[in-house]
């Protein structure tokens, strides 16, 4: 059986490629056959990874994406997740690698 990615998530389809009605969604299959194919796995991939590390609670958000292989260097999101004023959306940059931890942090407010 070839290789096949199948992606089905409803909240990033069109319009046209859902039934609203029955929730039923058009699913996107991408076969080992196209050139292309191996050129995005690693990014499919890579999204899988990051929407499993999602953490969400009420309108609250925190997750990470790591930028290499053992997890040593890397960027987290958070939305008024953690013990942070109400309503700052931070991204910041990690680096434990070696006997030094390297944290750079931008915060934003969102609204008033």
């Amino acid at each position: 059986m070839a290789n096949t990615i199948e992606t089905n998530n409803i909240n990033t389809l069109p319009a046209n490629q859902v039934d609203h009605a029955t929730h039923a969604v058009s699913t996107n299959v991408i076969r080992e056959s196209i050139k292309r194919y191996n050129m995005i796995t690693s990014v499919i991939n890579k999204k899988i990874e990051i929407l499993k590390g999602i953490e969400i609670y009420r309108s609250k958000f925190y997750f990470e994406v790591p930028l290499n292989k053992d997890n040593t260097i890397g960027l987290s999101y958070d939305y008024d997740f953690r013990d942070t004023p109400p309503k700052i959306f931070e991204i910041s940059y990690y680096d434990i690698r070696g006997d030094n931890f390297i944290l750079i942090t931008n915060s934003y407010k969102i609204g008033n």
